[in-house]
This record gives structure tokens, sequence and C-alpha cells, in this order.
């Protein structure tokens, strides 16, 4: 977050009644320590044409940092679901079955099974579809 946006983000703290609130330096000091101790996020500096400075999230580099942590890999989802009842996860959309396939992933799952977009199936008549 921009300097500014800190600033601000501690006037509130403080505002509302937060005890212990620390300074700016403080708060990016701590900053600082934990990306150099946890790796960070690894950003990419972009200038304008017209001299904006830009950062964009290294997304690889993010992603492969979620796999590394063995308490955050198991609970990844990348493929989309169809489920029973209420949606209450992005990838139990029910509009998939609305999108173009080849705007869909390779894959779904429906209960304990797989299903890939357009996958050679077997119908029960024994015609192939």
């Amino acid at each position: 977050l921009s300097k500014r946006h800190m600033e601000m983000f501690l006037w509130v703290l403080s505002e509302s009644g937060a005890h212990d609130v620390p300074s700016l330096y403080a708060l990016r000091e701590t900053q600082e320590h934990l990306c150099k101790s946890c790796g960070g996020v690894a950003m990419k500096c972009f200038q304008s044409s017209l001299g904006n400075v830009m950062y964009l999230n290294d997304i690889p580099k993010i992603i492969g940092n979620d796999y590394a942590n063995p308490q955050i890999a198991p609970l990844l989802r990348f493929y989309p679901e169809e489920t029973k009842g209420s949606v209450s996860e992005i990838w139990q959309m029910k509009i998939i079955k609305e999108m173009p396939l080849d705007q869909l992933t390779p894959m779904f799952c429906k209960g304990l099974k797989d299903f890939y977009v357009n996958e050679l199936a077997e119908l029960r008549s024994g015609e192939y579809m």
C-alpha cells in the first residue's frame, strides 16, 4: 500500500480506540522483515508512456508460494464442481453449464467423478458421443 493509504489506516486504528498502534516507520520495518523472512510477494515495476509508475504482482510466483505451503496447497481448487443445493464457493458456479466449452477448464468434478471437456463418452445404448 502507498504511504498515504498506510497513514489513513493507522489513523483509523487510532481513532477507533485500538491499543498499541505502531508508527508508519515501525509498520514498514515489520513489512520489510516479513518480506525478507517469508519471501514476500514478487512485484514487477512498469512505467507508462506518461511516466506513471505501476507495480504488478508476479502471479506465477504467488501461486508457486501457495503450492509450496503445506497448509494452503491442499485447499487450492482449480476445477469447477457441480454440487447439489446452494453454491458457497466460486468453483461451484452453475454458470459453467452455459459457458462455451473453449472457455472452460479442461475438467470438472461431479461428486467423486472427474469429467473432461470434449472427452469421448459411451452412452448406455453403446453409442459414442
